[in-house]
């Protein structure tokens, strides 16, 4: 158990909470007679994070005295404190000085103003928790947000540019069948007229390959986020879906007993298909053009350098 699961299972405990059922999703009863619902088996690898900040709001909204979910995971303060070591200058503080180059001459190379951008992002999910906070980012379209992360995560990891398409089938008609699947397959060619927008398909050193998906969640489901999911070729496609809820409802709803809205469904298509058959990628003016993309890039590095 990683050290989220383990912080959600101590908040659960403290709650007094108990499993009411474990079919599709997993849902659990606090105390109070509220209800906190997670996916049994979700498939954005950013999960377990959500889950936890979900369940400390869900607790902090309505708290009982007994359960502080920020106090649960801060520091104790009746724990020794490791003692702090302060050098003590062996002279006077000097007066500030204003040092002046003559015209003409180039100063020091210490004097040179360094890039504002020193710091590199390192993983998938450093990256995005910088997006996160980038307002700039998701007015991007499709094509603009794909080619963002392109220009950030190509220097640690590699990328490819797959075809993908994205549809949203309600509750009442969905079916866990073949039959379903093919309305799936149906209901994608004629949302996007036989086109294909612009996804990544990431190689990470230590989970494989991965696809980026960032525009489905916002226009389907009334939440901006970025889908980070496993890829899973077979042989020729490979299919996430995750559910949607009513607006205004949450799945934390005391009164809402659980069933999702809807549910969305991506296709992403392999590299090899698609040089084969030729699928028509759709893009607009962001993925050729710079400027468009430069001030989220700018903002997402502000955000990187000052957390």
């Amino acid at each position: 158990m990683d050290k989220t699961e383990k912080q959600i299972s101590e908040l659960l405990d403290r709650a007094g909470a108990t499993v009411l059922r474990r079919k599709g999703h997993i849902v659990y009863r606090l105390s109070d007679g509220r209800r906190f619902v997670r996916p049994k088996t979700p498939s954005d690898w950013r999960a377990s994070r959500n889950a936890l900040s979900d369940l400390r709001r869900l607790l902090l909204e309505q708290s009982p005295p007994s359960i502080d979910p920020i106090e649960a995971h801060s520091p104790d303060a009746n724990a020794p404190q490791k003692a702090l070591r302060m050098k003590t200058p062996n002279r006077e503080p000097r007066e500030p000085g204003v040092v002046v180059f003559p015209a003409g001459t180039g100063g020091p190379r210490a004097a040179i103003a360094k890039p504002a951008y020193d710091r590199q992002f390192c993983s998938i999910f450093e990256l995005l928790d910088a997006v996160d906070k980038t307002e700039s980012y998701w007015g991007l379209d499709i094509s603009g947000r794909v080619r963002v992360l392109m220009k950030l995560a190509s220097r640690f990891a590699k990328l490819e540019v797959i075809p993908m398409r994205f549809c949203r089938i309600p509750h009442e008609e969905f079916e866990d069948t073949d039959e379903g699947a093919e309305k799936v397959w149906e209901r994608l060619d004629v949302e996007f007229g036989g086109k294909w927008a612009p996804s990544l398909l990431l190689h990470d050193r230590k989970l494989g390959p991965l696809h980026i998906e960032t525009s489905a969640a916002g226009l389907l489901g009334g939440r901006d986020q970025t889908i980070v999911a496993k890829a899973n070729f077979r042989p020729f496609h490979s299919m996430i879906d995750w559910p949607t809820w009513k607006a205004g409802t949450s799945p934390h709803d005391p009164w809402d007993e659980s069933v999702p809205d809807g549910y969305i469904y991506c296709v992403f298509m392999s590299t090899q298909f698609t040089r084969k058959v030729g699928l028509p990628l759709e893009t607009s003016s962001a993925w050729t053009d710079a400027k468009i993309i430069r001030s989220a890039i700018r903002e997402i590095l502000n955000a990187h350098n000052s957390a």
